[in-house]
């Protein structure tokens, strides 16, 4: 790193019940159900939109969790040019991940492939995750991150895509927290097994193979303290103190190829006893009353 630059700090319970078979004739019965013809077309429009406005809004949530990656914005920095504060993984040009933005990879364990943001997986496999972790300060300023806290998110859902989301904290660094995602995908749906104890952190003072060990606390919200000589939070300024933190991820496919046909039955049952049983409820009450009323006047 040659020059620095400076830049300012950014700082009713509803009762269904079975409805019974119509008394009297099928004229009645078609008469009766013509009364309701408005009232059927409303209902039906409203099954419509209440299904159309569920599948919308799983739609969106989806695409925006594949959208989601790293965060959040903030000032950038070159090899050439580092911050003049404590700040991490905001470097544009690493010369060994390029943009460490982008700081959370996967590839398949025993592989030397690139690391990937967006990873295909099969079956019989296992999957390296990394985090870099790297305080972009300047060397020579004495500028050492403290507090600093990672944690991962691994999902316990089932899908055909499924994201890891790592998180670095640091009560002294601009911005305080950052954030990014790997996605797995595959062509069947799965879900992601922890391998316990593979959680792994690796720098000049621990390098592999004898990296150092992290707890499985790591995946959980408060997260495990990083450091450079020590797990102490304290991380200095510059390449030579940067890190990375692995572990091991299994996916478990699902044993039948019906799992997600499953899953869209049930929205489905979802969205059409709603609707259907509001349906019938309120038409159902209404032919008995029209009935009661053609009887009182007869």
């Amino acid at each position: 790193m040659k020059n620095v630059k400076t830049h300012s700090r950014m700082s009713s319970q509803q009762t269904t019940q079975t409805p019974k078979r119509l008394q009297g004739s099928s004229q009645q019965t078609l008469h009766l159900f013509k009364e309701d013809k408005t009232m059927f077309n409303f209902n039906k429009r409203a099954i419509q939109g209440l299904a159309t406005t569920f599948f919308a809004a799983v739609f969106a949530l989806t695409a925006t969790v594949s959208a989601f990656a790293w965060g959040p914005e903030r000032e950038t920095f070159t090899t050439e040019n580092p911050a003049d504060f404590v700040t991490f993984n905001s470097i544009t040009d690493n010369p060994h991940i390029g943009d460490e933005r982008n700081f959370v990879g996967a590839r398949r364990r025993g592989s030397t492939d690139l690391w990937s943001s967006d990873l295909t997986i099969s079956r019989g496999n296992e999957y390296v995750i990394r985090m870099y972790i790297h305080n972009n300060a300047a060397d020579g300023l004495a500028l050492v991150a403290e507090d600093v806290r990672a944690s991962i998110n691994v999902p316990d859902g089932r899908g055909r895509k499924v994201a890891i989301s790592g998180v670095l904290d640091s009560s002294n660094a601009i911005p305080s927290q950052i954030w990014d995602q790997v996605r797995l995908h595959a062509d069947e749906d799965f879900r992601l097994e922890i391998v316990p104890g593979s959680a792994r952190f690796s720098n000049n003072t621990w390098l592999w193979p004898n990296d150092i060990g992290i707890s499985d606390s790591l995946f959980t919200e408060e997260g495990v303290l990083l450091g450079f000589d020590a797990l102490d939070g304290r991380i200095p300024g510059c390449f030579r103190y940067a890190g990375y933190l692995t572990f091991i991820v299994r996916p478990q496919f699902s044993d039948t190829a019906l799992s997600r046909f499953e899953n869209l039955v049930t929205v489905a049952v979802i969205v059409l006893s709603v609707g259907v049983g509001g349906f019938l409820g309120f038409n159902l009450k209404k032919i008995q009353t029209s009935r009661q009323e053609r009887r009182n006047a007869s």
